[in-house]
């Protein structure tokens, strides 16, 4: 795994001991266990593709692929049990209808929440701007040290930089390549934004000169001749 998902082999082992518990969870009612087994992997599914654990790119596209393959292999077959208990059924429902009311509820205070948080972030920096303007210095401050860090490989010498990136992971050159592509792109607009601005103050400096400036010099050249 990668060095800052070094905790995903216990969360790997929780992943498969949730999906065993399928066959004992209700063994009178398929679809309790089709249903279970469908959600596990569905939040693992979104839980790989947030962290992106793996080590090598090929790892994390073939483990997401095997839980998007489970999870839509889970849900086609439910129409497929036959259930001929009632009460299971009901009960099936009712679980449903409960999951999808907890879903809803749970959607709707992460949004609530994270526009309040908002509102309260917005509301601290208007009420309190120095401390803000601080907490904001610091953070540039922090990614300023955290970017010389980079630009001078934490001091390392050559042979060991060499090894350092000989060492890394797939997924970890391929951010290393964004990294780059994103200072080369920035630092292009920038330059390109500079000599935009340099040429528009040297039109305006044109259009701010006297008409008759043109007219002087001419006389001037005339008389000394």
């Amino acid at each position: 795994f990668r060095a800052d998902r070094w905790y995903w082999g216990s969360v790997f082992l929780f992943r498969n001991l949730l999906l065993s518990l399928a066959s004992v969870l209700e063994p009178a009612n398929p679809y309790t266990g089709v249903m279970y087994l469908g959600l596990v992997a569905l939040g693992f599914l979104v839980a790989q593709c947030v962290c992106w654990p793996w080590r090598t790119h090929m790892l994390n596209v073939l483990d997401t692929a095997t839980l998007i393959a489970m999870v839509v292999v889970v849900f086609s077959t439910v129409p497929f049990i036959e259930v001929n208990d009632e009460a299971a059924i009901q009960s099936t429902k009712d679980n449903l209808v409960t999951l999808m009311v907890l879903v809803f509820g749970m959607a709707t205070m992460i949004v609530f929440g994270t526009i309040m948080g908002n509102i309260v972030t917005k509301v601290r920096e208007v009420r309190n701007p120095a401390a803000f303007r601080k907490k904001k210095e610091e953070e540039e401050k922090l990614l300023m040290q955290s970017w010389s860090h980079v630009v001078s490989c934490c001091g390392l010498e050559s042979r060991r930089q060499k090894q350092f990136v000989t060492n890394l992971g797939s997924f970890d050159r391929e951010l290393v390549f964004k990294l780059a592509g994103i200072v080369d792109l920035e630092l292009a607009q920038s330059v390109s934004s500079s000599k935009r601005s340099t040429r528009r103050v040297a039109m305006q400096n044109a259009q701010a000169a006297p008409p008759d400036a043109a007219a002087g010099g001419g006389g001037g050249a005339g008389q000394v001749e």
